[in-house]
């Protein structure tokens, strides 16, 4: 019985991704329906924000907009919905100090735009280049970083309930894409989300062309950033190079890069609620002079054991930031204790073993970087402590 038991069981399996696969194809199917009948546009923009977005009636929505196309789109879209979805609206636009005349002609263009509309306009300046000199990061990243400043602190000023965002599956794929590219682990193929904290991004199953044929259907210009022609950043490579070459060989790359991100945020998702149901999410106790009790670490999976880590760099880098000294150093603490607990207790082993028995030089190689690393990460997290 046992033996037929697990021949059931073995005979499920091939069944169960056929089942699978066909309600993804199902599901795909489905969704091109409701976008080749009778639905607009704009009662599709409205289930996304009622459903993955989580804006409800009589929220306050600060919408980002560049004056592109697709910010442009996506200020046009919750003007049109205000009368049947009831919403406030209002913009922010940012000035980056990057690209002269043509950023400033970017501004009038969206205040423009918005008293058309008859929207509340927030324009702010920043100086992008002077802080990337000043923190030794590059061009987009200090872009990045003072753009997403001055919204939250727009939307805090104006009391916004949510940010919006105009990122469409385009971006999706290309984020994929680069963080793949990066060597990122499960959390950078995760890539944009439809909403995480306030930020929301309602046309991220969008087609950046049916943004642009939406805007000519309507008799609405925009404004064209000629920095992104530009291949000397990365992303504009990926946009302008990759994507169409693996489009060429495969028609839906776009597509299959956006489920390839929703796929890994449901795995993300299940590996959160994991450490968070071993105690391992929320900031870790020292008891005792250890980070966990010896028996959540026995046997912990390897994946669980990184992740919980990772958290502990980075809320030690967040109070580092935040200049907040004393909290850095018990976290430093912390990552002390939890790295002597559980991967210094068993790597080393695994890495002698591997040395050992292993049959080829590949695996004997593979094994020599690993306890390389470990050894890089314990005099890294001994500098930390020292700095703290």
């Amino acid at each position: 019985m046992a033996d037929a038991g697990a021949s059931c069981r073995l005979q499920r399996i091939p069944s169960l991704f056929l089942s699978v696969s066909l309600a993804n194809f199902a599901l795909r199917g489905y969704n091109r329906q409701c976008v080749d009948r009778s639905m607009s546009m704009q009662e599709t923009f409205v289930g996304r924000l009622r459903g993955a977005c989580a804006v409800l009636p009589g929220s306050h929505v600060l919408v980002a907009v560049s004056g592109g196309a697709d910010s442009t789109a996506l200020l046009c879209f919750f003007c049109e919905i205000r009368e049947t979805y009831p919403i406030s609206v209002s913009c922010a636009h940012v000035e980056h100090g990057i690209r002269g005349a043509a950023s400033e002609e970017d501004m009038r263009f969206v205040k423009a735009l918005c008293e058309q509309k008859n929207v509340p306009f927030y324009g702010g300046r920043v100086d992008a280049p002077g802080y990337a000199r000043a923190r030794g990061c590059g061009l987009e990243e200090a872009a990045r970083a003072l753009r997403y400043d001055f919204l939250e602190k727009t939307a805090e000023a104006v009391g916004a309930d949510a940010i919006a965002l105009a990122h469409h599956r385009g971006d999706q794929a290309e984020t994929v894409l680069l963080h793949a590219a990066r060597g990122s682990d499960i959390r950078g193929l995760c890539a944009m989300r439809w909403r995480r904290g306030k930020l929301i991004r309602p046309l991220l199953d969008a087609e950046p062309e049916t943004l642009r044929a939406y805007l000519r259907r309507i008799g609405q210009p925009w404004r064209e950033d000629e920095t992104n022609a530009c291949e000397d950043y990365a992303r504009n490579r990926i946009r302008r190079s990759a994507l169409p070459a693996l489009a060429a060989a495969y028609p839906d790359a776009q597509g299959a890069l956006a489920r390839l991100a929703a796929s890994a945020q449901r795995d993300e998702d299940y590996f959160a609620k994991r450490l968070d149901e071993l105690g391992l999410s929320a900031p870790l106790k020292l008891v005792n002079g250890a980070c966990l009790p010896r028996e959540k670490l026995v046997g912990l999976h390897p994946a669980l054991a990184g992740r919980a880590l990772v958290g502990l760099i980075e809320r030690a880098g967040a109070a580092l930031d935040a200049g907040d000294e004393a909290r850095y150093a018990e976290l430093c603490a912390k990552q002390r204790a939890f790295f002597d607990e559980h991967l210094a207790n068993w790597v080393p082993r695994l890495c002698a073993d591997v040395r050992a028995y292993a049959q080829t030089a590949f695996y004997r190689g593979v094994a020599d970087i690993t306890e390389g690393f470990l050894q890089l990460e314990d005099q890294m997290i001994g500098q930390s402590a020292q700095a703290a």
